[in-house]
């Protein structure tokens, strides 16, 4: 790619190894006028400026390695320095543009983002402009752009105000920040394009009628940015950042990485709290500034990070940071922990979308068992424990549910469990129990069937029956306790998991009838037929529903909008089935009916959450059969006055 200036020829300084992507540009040899930045003389010095230490300094060169007595060290763009040393300490180094001099740093927030995770985002070398534009923007800030004005005559705000509504009536809006001079226009259709620079020349765009249009700061740094890391039209020669050169040096930079100075076990540690996104900046500031407690806690308790990495770091040198005496209070009224342990900042940005309830922090516990249970928690509960509130009362129970269960607990059904609890931070419109007898034999039979469910069918049984957050089936039970469970003096000791499934399925089938009792007074049901009637396909019985009464039942029961497809069902266009696999999940299949042609259009589970494999197979099966069941000569009509039991 080349270094688009008008009035300069630059020469490639360098470029001895295409391995490390080594790319300079000579100085130029004269200077943009200030005509080029509509006539700002402040922007043309900052851009000149900022050109001269890019060159001076080579901010173009991506990696350059050295290894010497042990240590190696690598320098990114001449301006961010790593070190390794051979007890694999790592120190870094920022260049200081305006002294010449390296410094030693601790702080990454402005270093160039490098993915290292996931493994997809490694394979990519495009984010060398990234790095290019972080190295640029520091040059840009060195040589005085944070005080540069505007406009150096501002238009009167309220005029500028009404300008930008009188365009934007018109379907004009500005690109957004990070794209100055930019305009987009959203047509009536819906459709939208960016506008070309004559355009928006032509229809007045960049500055109110009457006014002068300025160039502002933010568009003289658009212009160098882009001059470096945008392709140009004219041909290659001299001056070029070559796309495959960069690409190159940008591969080259992050095998350095991987091979010399990403810290292995830090790197676990990181991944093992979250599995999103990792950058290398993010893996630097483990290494240099907690790596020693970080290893520590590993090394001694790894499943308890997440309660590391939300706690306080002046607190992690502690040797007693997870000791009974500091997070159990017993007759004491505190200890430390209840005194400002808890960081909400740390926990939101280490556990990537856990510490949702920031507010709450940290406090110790009032008995012994808890902690124990907590402590020796798998980490994914102790995350979700974390994440929904860090309630004490919730681990009080659960430690006390499962004291005297002999099986083996999926973990799966424990993370549902906290996630559900009515006393979790999260669950604001619930009634809490606190540390309740009741809640905890509510517990243990749900956990019982889930180790039961795990010893006879496997793991994947028991994920696809503890559903996914949103879906739980834990809070239908709740729900129907709540209702009238509790008053009819429910659970009793011959009360199972299952018993309790059926009743709260019999309790909300009762309250969604009644419901669309209420809804549809007055309105005279609709009946329509199917051409498949009810079957059972591989163990999973497929009833369709065949009434807008039946339809809104469905929706309620499971809390979806299937009732809205009522009208498509109607006219012919449209088949639900309800789906009852064996074990008693259900879910609900929409075959979409167009002409001859029967396709699924959507199938979901409660909540219109996922379905089993073996849910989807049947799925696809019946609109096989319903298809056929058409046959080749008949045409999907309305039979909006057919008895039920006739099919089309």
């Amino acid at each position: 790619m080349m270094l688009r200036d008008s009035s300069t020829e630059p020469e490639f300084i360098g470029d001895a190894s295409d391995t490390h992507g080594e790319l300079a540009l000579a100085a130029p040899r004269r200077r943009r006028r200030a005509s080029s930045f509509g006539g700002r003389e402040d922007l043309g010095r900052v851009y000149a400026a900022a050109k001269d230490l890019i060159i001076k300094h080579k901010l173009l060169v991506l990696k350059q390695f050295e290894e010497a007595d042990g240590v190696k060290r690598l320098t990114i763009c001449n301006l961010w320095r790593i070190e390794r040393h051979p007890d694999q300490s790592t120190t870094a180094f920022e260049f200081d543009l305006e002294t010449g001099e390296w410094t030693r740093t601790t702080v990454f927030g402005e270093w160039p983002a490098i993915p290292i995770w996931p493994v997809s985002v490694t394979k990519k070398s495009d984010y060398w402009p990234t790095v290019i534009r972080t190295a640029i923007w520091k040059a840009l800030i060195t040589v005085g752009f944070n005080d540069l004005p505007e406009f150096q005559n501002p238009y009167p705000e309220k005029v500028w105000r009404r300008h930008l509504s009188r365009f934007m009536k018109r379907g004009y809006q500005q690109a957004g920040y990070g794209a100055p001079g930019r305009w987009i226009h959203y047509s009536k259709d819906g459709g939208c394009r960016e506008l070309k620079r004559a355009e928006v020349k032509a229809l007045g765009l960049d500055a109110p009628k009457g006014y002068k249009a300025e160039m502002t700061p933010n568009m003289m740094a658009y212009s160098l940015l882009t001059a470096y890391t945008t392709p140009a039209k004219k041909k290659k020669g001299k001056g070029w950042l070559r796309k495959d050169s960069m690409e190159k040096g940008a591969r080259a930079l992050r095998a350095a990485l991987w091979e010399h100075f990403l810290d292995r076990d830090v790197v676990s540690a990181q991944l093992a709290l979250h599995r999103d996104t990792l950058s290398f900046a993010s893996c630097l500031d483990w290494a240099v500034n907690r790596r020693e407690h970080l290893l520590r806690v590993t090394s001694e308790s790894r499943n308890l990070l997440p309660l590391l990495v939300s706690i306080d770091f002046k607190h992690w040198h502690r040797s007693d940071l997870f000791s009974r005496k500091l997070w159990v209070r017993g007759a004491r009224k505190t200890t430390p922990v209840d005194r400002g342990f808890y960081n909400a900042s740390e926990s939101g940005q280490h556990l990537s979308g856990y510490g949702r309830s920031s507010r709450y922090g940290f406090h110790s516990f009032e008995t012994k068992a808890a902690w124990r249970w907590l402590s020796n928690a798998s980490m994914m509960i102790v995350k979700s424990w974390v994440a929904y509130g860090r309630d004490n009362a919730v681990a009080t129970n659960l430690a006390l549910a499962t004291s005297n269960i002999q099986r083996k607990i999926p973990v799966v059904a424990v993370v549902r469990l906290i996630e559900a609890s009515p006393d979790n931070r999260q669950a604001r419109d619930l009634p809490r129990y606190g540390v309740s007898p009741v809640l905890q034999q509510i517990y243990r039979l749900y956990l019982i069937h889930a180790a039961q469910l795990w010893a006879d069918e496997g793991f994947k049984a028991v994920r696809a029956w503890a559903g996914y957050p949103g879906s739980n089936r834990f809070s239908d039970v709740v729900d129907y306790l709540e209702a009238e469970g509790f008053a009819q003096g429910l659970p009793d000791k011959n009360s199972t998991w299952t018993s309790l499934e059926r009743r709260s399925a019999d309790w909300h089938r009762r309250i969604a009838i009644q419901n669309m009792e209420k809804q549809l007074s007055g309105i005279p049901e609709q009946n329509w037929a199917a051409a498949v009637p009810e079957i059972e396909i591989d163990g999973i019985a497929c009833r369709p529903l065949l009434s807008s009464r039946e339809m809104a039942v469905e929706g309620y029961e499971m809390s979806h909008c299937v009732g809205g497809y009522t009208p498509r069902c109607i006219d012919g266009r449209y088949r639900v089935y309800s789906l009852l696999e064996p074990d008693g999940t259900r879910s609900t299949l929409g075959l979409r009916i167009t002409r001859r042609q029967v396709s699924v259009e959507q199938h979901r589970g409660k909540y219109n959450g996922p379905i089993s494999p073996l849910a989807e197979a049947a799925g696809r099966e019946l609109a096989v059969r319903y298809r056929q069941a058409l046959g080749p000569g008949k045409k999907p009509h309305s039979p909006r006055h057919a008895p039920r039991d006739e099919a089309p």
